[in-house]
């Protein structure tokens, strides 16, 4: 991948065919209890005027039956930097899509 150059519209395009399962993956119903929950972080380039390293905080828990859930991704504003994503949901929508391609039931679990 790196050394590959993609359009700033075919990236949107791309993430833009997630939202509906990225809206729904937001707006789900917790547990009351994760036994086990990591906190890590990611650092993505984005262009929001200029380009910036934007750390991307992710919250994976386990669940009391021993599955994975990702409760959520946050993005912080950080320093600039080259090469990026288009926009801060881009980038989002991108770490989502990694993680959830880490489950090969596709349900975030």
């Amino acid at each position: 991948m790196y050394g590959a150059e993609i359009s700033k519209s075919t990236i949107s395009t791309i993430t833009d065919s997630v939202m509906a399962g990225m809206a729904e993956w937001q707006n789900r119903p917790l547990d009351s209890v994760y036994p086990v929950v990591f906190i890590d972080c990611v650092n993505v380039q984005i262009r929001d005027g200029q380009v910036a390293n934007r750390p991307v905080y992710m919250a994976v828990a386990v669940t009391a039956e021993g599955h994975r859930d990702i409760l959520g991704l946050w993005i912080r504003k950080a320093v600039r930097a080259r090469g990026h994503f288009p926009t801060d949901q881009a980038a989002l929508q991108c770490v989502y899509l990694a993680v959830m391609s880490l489950d090969l039931t596709g349900t975030g679990r």
